[in-house]
């Protein structure tokens, strides 16, 4: 992690509050749209590393 800013983000808006709420007294907390960033990085998540089986 670098910066400071943290972006979090998921499917399940109503888990995400509850988890953001635990720490919104001691950091500034803002809502966000979601970004071609946040779906890239989603997506790679998912996919299969194609390098792995030369490791």
């Amino acid at each position: 992690m670098f910066g400071s800013a943290l972006h979090v983000s998921g499917r399940d808006e109503q888990a995400l509050r509850r988890a953001v709420a635990a720490v919104a007294g001691q950091r500034r907390v803002q809502d966000a749209e979601t970004s071609l960033e946040d779906v890239f990085i989603y997506m790679m998540r998912r996919s299969r590393d194609n390098f792995e089986a030369a490791r």
